[in-house]
């Protein structure tokens, strides 16, 4: 059940996944990956509110779960919390040091507090880890362009065209 769960958020499929996973938690109420599931769900309705309650709970019963710390972060991330993101994506590359999402989500965290030096180190980390990820050389270029490296930040800006050719 779990897998067709992935299997629908990952198809967009939202409303089926979160059918499946009713049913799950019917079951087995205190099941971690459910619940992250529940949360990931969450996110992806835009519900912001409830997914940062269902990682919340699960944090605080589950602290080494980087995966979660990177959601929790993200959820931060749109907020404008930068300060709170960057503590998130902290904890969850102390836990998994190669984590490229996390280091990506540090970096945009790091660039709106100003530290653009610290925040190209992270995306340059986070494009190494994981290159085929257009976001990440889309966050590297914004803050190389911070940095005034535009030649370096076209470099990142048309590897991120080259990985998405159809995004705009």
């Amino acid at each position: 059940e779990i897998r067709r769960q992935l299997e629908f958020v990952w198809l967009g499929q939202v409303d089926e996944a979160e059918t499946i996973l009713e049913k799950i938690l019917i079951e087995v109420p205190h099941y971690g990956l459910a619940k992250m599931l529940a949360g990931q769900t969450a996110l992806v309705k835009g519900k912001d509110a409830e997914a940062e309650r269902v990682f919340k709970e699960l944090k605080n019963a589950e602290a080494e779960m980087p995966s979660l710390h990177n959601q929790l972060g993200a959820i931060y991330l749109r907020q404008g919390r930068w300060e709170e993101a960057a503590a998130l994506f902290r904890s969850a590359l102390k836990a998994e040091p190669d984590f490229a999402e996390a280091h990506d989500g540090l970096g945009v965290a790091l660039r709106h507090l100003g530290q653009i030096e610290d925040s190209v180190y992270e995306h340059m980390c986070a494009v190494s880890l994981q290159h085929d990820r257009p976001q990440s050389h889309i966050n590297l270029g914004i803050s190389l362009t911070r940095a005034r490296q535009i030649d370096w930040a076209i470099r990142a800006f048309t590897v991120a065209t080259e990985l998405a050719p159809a995004e705009p």
